[in-house]
């Protein structure tokens, strides 16, 4: 497997120094979801890479599983390049899809 191009330390780092761009779709999904914008950073910033996806374009994207300071469970979808984080989608994970750890996915 190719090395993924980004750690969640530059992801956290992007997103301490304000470098963050929200793709519309993330805006809107995560107001429909009642998710606010800092619940995102906080999840990034206390969480972990639990899905790659390196044949995301126009940049490598991962999946990102964390949890906001009230214990809000987020997975955060991102991209990384040239110093900036970019938000693609964020949501609580489902009970139904996810093993109870939220980092593995159900089968069948």
């Amino acid at each position: 497997m190719n090395e993924f191009p980004y750690t969640i330390e530059e992801l956290r780092n992007a997103c301490n120094n304000d470098k963050i761009a929200w793709k519309q779709h993330a805006v809107s999904r995560i107001e429909e979801r009642n998710i606010l914008q800092s619940e995102v950073i906080e999840c990034i910033n206390n969480g972990e890479i639990i899905e790659y996806y390196i044949s995301d374009k126009p940049f490598a994207s991962c999946l990102v599983l964390g949890l906001t300071y009230k214990n809000r469970t987020i997975h955060t979808v991102c991209s990384y390049a040239e110093d900036r984080i970019y938000i693609i989608t964020a949501y609580e994970p489902n009970k139904t899809k996810w093993k109870p750890d939220f980092k593995t996915r159900k089968r069948g």
